[in-house]
């Protein structure tokens, strides 16, 4: 899963090794889940799409019930720029398995990635008629509204997110704000992430600092995300935070670097 530390990585990537080792033939069709757990961290923390490609195919060809394959081909789509694509995918993972609000909350979230609020808030609203609590909706639901400009509601939802302890999702009430035009609670919250020093927390450092327009503390944090390998940076050329530097040299040359597929 996203956020966790590379010790937990790599033991994940040598378990689904082994599985495809001990099935060499690939008669089991759970034999897919292994390709896909590879393919997912070849896609978040490699960076190899080649392999990620392979392996997804691989999954989706031996398991096309899988939830995960769908939800994965869906990113992959959202990657190279189809986000319809890549939402009727996710949609896929929706339908075999509805409880599931991993799924149904990362439909929203795509839309939200490129500042499709409506489409986001409609999806995100399904996810919390499931579980009212669900921090990643709580957060998506911000998002959106701030996007829309409905910045009383979506600091409120924030402060729920900010407050749980999920540093994932802590920047949130720093974005909000921003928009809001309250700059100084957001530096704020952005100097009480920093102290924390964290993986998961460098990339919303960096949406956070762009929103607040200080550039140069966004690209420190966007290339802190890509040495210490967030699982977003792959995403980071059609997330709607970092739209004031998309024709910056410095943030097309780290998306250059990626070597990202057509």
């Amino acid at each position: 899963m996203a956020g966790v530390v590379p010790d937990t990585l790599n033991q994940s990537r040598a378990y689904a090794l082994k599985a495809i080792e001990l099935d060499p033939e690939e008669l089991n069709p759970n034999i897919g889940d292994g390709h896909i757990v590879l393919s997912q961290k070849y896609f978040c923390y490699d960076n190899d799409f080649e392999k990620a490609v392979y392996h997804l195919n691989r999954g989706l060809q031996l398991n096309p019930n899988s939830p995960l394959a769908h939800y994965l081909n869906g990113w992959y789509y959202a990657l190279i720029g189809q986000i319809d694509k890549g939402a009727d995918e996710m949609k896929k993972a929706v339908s075999i398995d509805p409880l599931n609000l991993q799924w149904s909350g990362n439909l929203a979230w795509m839309y939200l990635w490129v500042g499709r609020y409506d489409e986001s808030l409609v999806n995100i609203e399904k996810t919390l008629s499931l579980n009212s609590g669900h921090i990643m909706a709580l957060y998506i639901k911000g998002m959106a509204l701030s996007g829309l400009g409905r910045h009383e509601e979506a600091i409120e939802l924030q402060k729920q997110a900010y407050q749980s302890g999920s540093g994932g999702f802590s920047a949130g009430l720093g974005i909000a704000y921003a928009l809001a035009g309250e700059s100084g609670k957001a530096f704020e919250i952005a100097g009480e992430l920093e102290k924390q020093k964290r993986r998961w927390i460098t990339f919303g450092l960096a949406e956070l600092y762009c929103v607040l327009k200080d550039y140069e503390k966004s690209f420190y944090w966007l290339e802190e995300a890509h040495r210490q390998k967030h699982d977003f940076i792959p995403w980071a050329g059609s997330n709607v935070n970092f739209k004031n530097i998309y024709n910056d040299k410095r943030f097309t040359d780290l998306i250059n670097r990626l070597n990202i597929p057509d």
